[in-house]
Order: structure tokens, then C-alpha cells, then sequence
């Protein structure tokens, strides 16, 4: 009898232990869901460095680690920016490139890019840039010649032969700051 006691006990224990634990892992996906941030659309026509830089598109609704601004539809003065990357096999020091990837050495500044659209953007805060990501790429061939903005000339843009590779969307993000009141 004692024996079964100590079992029920244990099943006991190990229930209420198991359903403690699924309303702790369930109220830290909610706590987890509190330090994420929304994506806003960037302004529909912004200048950089002379260019109109236009974001038309809708933006899917997406959460973010910190704040973050999203150009859907991107063209600069009605042009695609064009759109490469370059993957390195780990181990063989070989790389092989996609789409029309740095073909000509000269790199394409997203990361600037952001910076510099976040600068006249009005609903940006003051937290440092952390990120610039291309949510939407494509390695499809456009007729019409596109555009990079070079970081390796001092910020200025460049328009490139028709060709492989474009972006759709660019997303940037600044460093979250948990006092800011955004989430």
C-alpha cells in the first residue's frame, strides 16, 4: 500500500511539475512577444544622394527584435536595385556567385543605404543601426538596367546593364532600445 501511495505522490508531483512548466513556457512565448517590434512602411518617395528612392508596396506585417522600417516595391529614379550574393563553402575557401554578385568588385551598400533612408525617415528613433536585410530578392533577369548604391566611391549610385538579379524589398533595423515604448 505504501508503495502505491509513493506512486500516486510521484504522479502527482510530476503533473503539477509538467503543467507549471506549460504555463511558464507559455507565458515566456508572451513575454518573448513583448520585445518585438512591428515593421513600418517607409515613406512612399525619399531622397538619397540626388536619387528618388520609392517604396510602393505593400509590406507584410512582420515582428522584429528591434525597430524596423521596410521598403516593398524598391526602385531608385524607377530602376531595381540590383541584387547578388556571393556563398562560401566552409572549409574549401571556394566561393560561387549568384546573380550578377560583385562581378565587377564594387559592393553594394545596402547597409548605407538603410542609414541613409532612416535619416529623413520622420518615426525613427535615435538607436544605433543594426541591421539591413533583403527579405526579398530575386535572381530573375530584368530587361531594364538597374541600380547599386557604392559604398567603395564615397555614396554614390551607379546604374548597371540590364541583367540577373534584383530586389523587391529591403528591410532595416535599429538596435532595440527596451525603453523607448515601442512595444
Amino acid at each position: 500500500m505504501e508503495v502505491l501511495w509513493r506512486n500516486m505522490v510521484t504522479q502527482v508531483i510530476w503533473w503539477r511539475w509538467l503543467g507549471l512548466l506549460t504555463v511558464l513556457l507559455s507565458l515566456g512565448g508572451a513575454m518573448m512577444d513583448l520585445v518585438r517590434f512591428e515593421d513600418k512602411p517607409f515613406d512612399t518617395s525619399i531622397l538619397v544622394h540626388g536619387r528618388t528612392v520609392s517604396c510602393n508596396g505593400s509590406i507584410p506585417k512582420g515582428r522584429f527584435a528591434g525597430p524596423t522600417w521596410t521598403c516593398a516595391d524598391i526602385k531608385v529614379d524607377g530602376l531595381r536595385l540590383s541584387y547578388g550574393f556571393i556563398s562560401y563553402e566552409s572549409g574549401v575557401g571556394q566561393s560561387e556567385r549568384h546573380c550578377d554578385a560583385n562581378t565587377d568588385n564594387l559592393t553594394n551598400d545596402y547597409a548605407q543605404l538603410c542609414r541613409e533612408m532612416m535619416a529623413v525617415q520622420k518615426d525613427v528613433g535615435r538607436e544605433p543601426f543594426w541591421s539591413a536585410f533583403i527579405s526579398d530578392g530575386s535572381c530573375g533577369a530584368l530587361p531594364e538596367k538597374r541600380m547599386r548604391f557604392l559604398k567603395d566611391r564615397g555614396r554614390v549610385w551607379h546604374v548597371m546593364d540590364p541583367g540577373r538579379g534584383y530586389v523587391r524589398t529591403l528591410q532595416c533595423m535599429l538596435y532595440p532600445n527596451p525603453n523607448d515604448g515601442l512595444h
